[in-house]
């Protein structure tokens, strides 16, 4: 069996092949909004990857603090249940496993390898390769025999890569995420699978415009998708962050402070502020994550008016023109979105 990706890629190398040497014209713009989404995803993983290397400290220092904790990644916290009870003691920090009862707390896992980070590079992908079907469609809307098929090759690679890294995302690592790893996949698959049928669709087809009338409503859902998903991920990674990491920091340094000389406070001082950061920046990534998916949503349907073939020259011009900033604003606000949270 040939790889995903390759599978996924080769009908879309098919796409406009047919006369290209002749009738293949220059796709500055389509090739610089390739270019853009590769960077975008490269640059957005660098920042979501910090975001790993941070957790990973505050993991190493909440083990640290405190004897109970085991030396593995994933350990459970005591979290409390309800207001503190007067005069009661302090309990551990961890518990010895999920089980552990104590009078005034439940237990809560943190896991810090597979991190909320890495769920939201699917995400980014699929939008990197949105955005080159929606360029890619321009072109065509522009310039009718314009060949795209490297740009479609593209996003292609980018959905099936999306897809690969949903499988490698462990389950249940954030807490009360719906299946989230599973509608990504699905979604991914989904996206993947447009290519596929979008390319064969597209060598037998008369004229683009026939294909995108076909085709619109799948992109518009799996914009939907995105959409729920990121809804997901903001929800829980709230939670993970208000009932365990930054309260669990907080409850080391507590422990911790009064026998620690300045260099390690201030180091702890500094996980702490990360994690509030963090924390307190959620709401603005998610939200800028949906605002891009709403951008390629209106490029898609800017699509629609591009090829209905009924517009007059200027405003063919203009509308292309809109098109063009709606896919460049949604793959800025894409890793705004992510370096916004995770600091390069």
């Amino acid at each position: 069996m040939r790889p995903l990706g390759l599978r996924f890629i080769a009908p879309v190398l098919l796409l406009s092949a047919s006369g290209c040497a002749i009738n293949a014209l220059r796709l500055e713009g389509t090739n610089r909004v390739t270019l853009t989404a590769n960077a975008v995803v490269t640059q957005a993983n660098a920042a979501l990857d910090s975001i790993k290397i941070h957790r990973q400290d505050a993991l190493f220092t909440l083990i640290a603090s405190d004897p109970n904790c085991p030396p593995v990644d994933e350990i459970y916290v005591f979290v409390p249940s309800g207001p503190p009870i007067r005069g009661a003691p302090l309990p551990p920090l961890c518990a010895s496993d999920k089980d552990q009862q104590l009078v005034g707390y439940r237990t809560k896992l943190l896991h810090f390898t597979s991190v909320s980070g890495d769920r939201l590079k699917p995400t980014v992908l699929m939008i990197g390769a949105v955005a080159e079907y929606a360029a890619a469609l321009k072109a065509i809307a522009d310039r009718p025999k314009t060949d795209v098929s490297a740009v479609l090759a593209s996003a292609a690679q980018k959905a099936a890569d999306a897809k690969a890294l949903t499988d490698a995302v462990l389950p249940d690592v954030l807490p009360a995420i719906p299946n989230l790893e599973t509608k990504q996949a699905k979604t991914a698959t989904a996206l993947a699978q447009f290519f596929v049928d979008l390319a064969d669709e597209a060598s037998r087809a008369k004229d683009v415009g026939s294909v995108y009338r076909k085709r619109a409503a799948d992109i518009d859902a799996i914009l939907d998708s995105l959409k729920e998903e990121i809804v997901d991920w903001n929800s829980a990674t709230t939670r993970a962050y208000a009932e365990i990491e930054t309260s669990s920091l907080r409850r080391a340094d507590i422990n911790e402070r009064n026998g620690l000389g300045f260099e390690a406070r201030r180091a702890f001082l500094k996980l702490i502020q990360q994690a509030e950061f963090e924390q307190a920046s959620i709401k603005k990534v998610a939200d800028s994550f949906e605002e891009a998916v709403d951008a390629l949503a209106a490029a898609n349907g800017g699509l629609g008016k591009l090829l209905r073939g009924d517009l007059s020259p200027e405003q063919r011009t203009q509308e292309s023109r809109i098109n063009e900033e709606r896919i460049f604003k949604a793959l800025k606000l894409t890793v705004d979105a992510a370096t916004a949270w995770g600091v390069i």
